[in-house]
């Protein structure tokens, strides 16, 4: 009886120890799982694909085409007599267009024809910003078939449909040589205005 006793006792000690063991490891278990998943960056679901709308869209900045007119220029003499600083009226017509995406003019072709000369052809060369007064507008004068660099100075006033270009450049003696078709032009400071209406919404239109 007594044996048997000893071997029941053997038994529930051995079933504690047992299951203790088993509790520990699995403590032990679920403690590196959870430290696992701590060092573990968490994944993100991918958001919303991100699509582009109208609104979002870069716009391409619109050029306008002008045709431009002008009836008369203004010559200032060179020279210090009594004539220096008074502008003489001259009769001349400027034609020509010209285009704005902007307020920067991009190209410029101006035909200037003088009773007594040949026609003087102004062609801009570099895009010009026109939103201050007194820019200067480079380009290339021609009488002809004889070419040279020249600076305008111009101020404009322009919107949608319409507006007004007044334009300034230096005739200077050494610029006349550079064209034989002028010789007896008078030296001095050439002032224009040109009227500028808008041609229409095909940059091909012209009139």
């Amino acid at each position: 009886m007594a044996y048997r006793l000893r071997i029941a006792l053997f038994l529930v000690f051995a079933t504690v120890v047992l299951f203790l063991a088993a509790s520990i490891v699995s403590s032990l278990m679920t403690s590196a799982e959870n430290a696992s998943n701590e060092n573990t960056p968490a994944t993100q679901s991918p958001g919303p694909p991100i699509v582009a709308n109208e609104t979002s869209a870069l716009s391409i900045p619109e050029s306008i085409n002008y045709e431009t007119r002008g009836t008369s220029i203004d010559v200032t003499p060179a020279g210090s007599g009594s004539s220096a600083g008074i502008k003489i009226p001259v009769a001349a017509a400027t034609t020509g267009s010209i285009s704005v995406t902007n307020e920067m003019l991009t190209s410029a072709s101006l035909d200037m024809k003088t009773q007594g000369f040949p026609t003087v052809t102004f062609t801009l060369t570099e895009p010009c910003y026109i939103g201050r007064d007194g820019s200067t507008a480079y380009g290339t004068m021609s009488v002809e078939g004889d070419s040279a660099p020249t600076a305008v100075t111009i101020t404009a006033s322009i919107n949608q449909d319409e507006g007004v270009i007044t334009g300034s450049f230096d005739l200077t003696e050494g610029f006349i040589r550079s064209f034989p078709a002028l010789q007896g032009y008078p030296t001095g400071t050439i002032t224009f205005t040109l009227d500028a209406h808008r041609l229409g919404d095909d940059p091909d239109t012209t009139r």
